[in-house]
């Protein structure tokens, strides 16, 4: 069953690769530079709708599943859902706020905040649906869903994207997440409904979830650090060019997120019922180990070809070239960043909030140095590898301590 989950989820990872090299196609490197500017705004939306419910429900529900309480957690996760609708809806009416009373020149600018409020309003209330399944290990079928999900993204993103351009692909991610969400709620949720009760009940998913929660939003700003000053300095066109190497990170994240999916509910289900962890560290150990190799020695190869592939295919994005043979390395420390569910199940998330803060303290110093140098758009991708590497080394560390301790 696992192997089958690991294939489904590599053909739906490989399917959202080849989708977002297409909208790079069709686009520009103009309004691809919007398109990542809005997924950029959408990234944030997402963790001011969960406010850490849905982080602290993706380290409660394994553990909870894994000690045997079911109804328990079938009663937390009704309470929570309602809560993040909730929550969700106050940010898309605050979006319609800002939208028309702030001046923006752009009237794509006031549709942009609008529909990415939307979009992660209804991403999250998906992912949160999903967490539940992937916490009673229903593997195979979390898999499945992810390859439907991919499917119609492609099917839908690129014509939304031929005749709306990347404000229609929004669109259709949200009509998406939508039409999942009733399918799940409907055929694979047991015993679910809406519940808007006392908030106080869910003290034990807030108090592990907002450090999470604030840690997961440090992430985002240590990992996008970066591309806040791009926009601002070299504007959307060098923005898309950017963005098109970094289709080789989405790749990562991608590959990363499908062993992430099966590996953190798993840890943490294995510790929920007192199984050996420094046996579960050693594995993790091993994986790194022999991953960081295959990337070490792929480098050139992928170098090489991808000089290849854009002077044939992609001669609008020239510019890329030279930044993916950087980002290359920091797409692999990604991929082999699986340290802290350890952190996570051990309840030391303070210990990974605090490292997010050096990431960026030092991150930023980086940065502007690199502005007030006027330095060439390629540093800033460095600045993003040594962000990476830094939180790969740091994770490790405090992973190794609390197993260890």
């Amino acid at each position: 069953m696992i192997k089958i989950y690991y294939i489904v989820m590599l053909v739906a990872g490989i399917i959202n690769f080849i989708r977002n090299i297409v909208y790079a196609v069709i686009l520009g490197p103009t309004e691809l530079g919007y398109y990542s500017l809005a997924m950029l705004i959408a990234i944030f939306g997402l963790s001011f709708c969960s406010l850490g419910l849905y982080e602290g429900s993706l380290s409660t529900f394994p553990l909870m599943y894994g000690q045997g309480k079911k109804k328990e957690t079938e009663i937390l996760r009704n309470k929570t859902s309602g809560f993040i609708l909730l929550f969700s809806t106050v940010l898309i009416i605050l979006s319609f706020f800002l939208a028309f009373v702030y001046p923006f020149q752009d009237i794509n600018h006031r549709i942009m905040i609008i529909v990415c409020a939307i979009f992660s309003g209804s991403q999250l209330f998906l992912s949160f649906l999903l967490v539940d399944i992937r916490s009673r290990l229903m593997t195979l079928q979390f898999g499945w869903l992810m390859f439907c999900r991919s499917g119609f993204s492609f099917v839908i993103g690129v014509l939304a994207a031929i005749y709306f351009g990347f404000l229609g692909i929004i669109v259709g991610e949200i009509f998406i997440s939508i039409i999942l969400i009733c399918f799940v709620i409907h055929y694979r949720m047991e015993k679910y409904h809406l519940v808007f009760g006392d908030i106080s009940t869910l003290k034990s998913i807030f108090n592990v979830g907002i450090p999470l929660m604030i840690n997961g939003l440090l992430t985002n700003i240590a990992s996008n650090l970066e591309k806040f000053f791009i926009v601002a300095i070299f504007g959307t066109y060098l923005f898309g060019q950017y963005s098109f190497a970094m289709i080789l990170v989405i790749g990562a994240q991608l590959f990363q997120g499908i062993v992430y999916q099966h590996i953190g509910p798993e840890i943490l289900h294995r510790i929920g019922k007192g199984e050996d962890v420094p046996g579960l560290l050693l594995r993790i150990n091993q994986i790194v180990i022999i991953a960081g190799g295959c990337f070490i020695l792929l480098w050139y190869p992928f170098v090489e070809l991808s000089r290849i592939i854009i002077f044939n295919f992609f001669q609008g994005y020239d510019y890329a070239i030279n930044l993916l043979s950087i980002v290359y390395v920091g797409a692999g420390f990604i991929m082999m960043s699986h340290y802290e569910h350890f952190i996570v199940a051990y309840r030391k998330t303070n210990n990974i909030l605090y490292s997010n803060l050096i990431i960026i303290v030092i991150t930023f110093v980086f940065l502007l140095a690199i502005y007030l140098l006027k330095l060439p758009l390629i540093f800033f991708a460095i600045a993003f590898v040594i962000g990476r590497a830094i939180y790969f080394l740091i994770t490790y560390y405090l992973a190794k301590s609390v197993v260890y301790t």
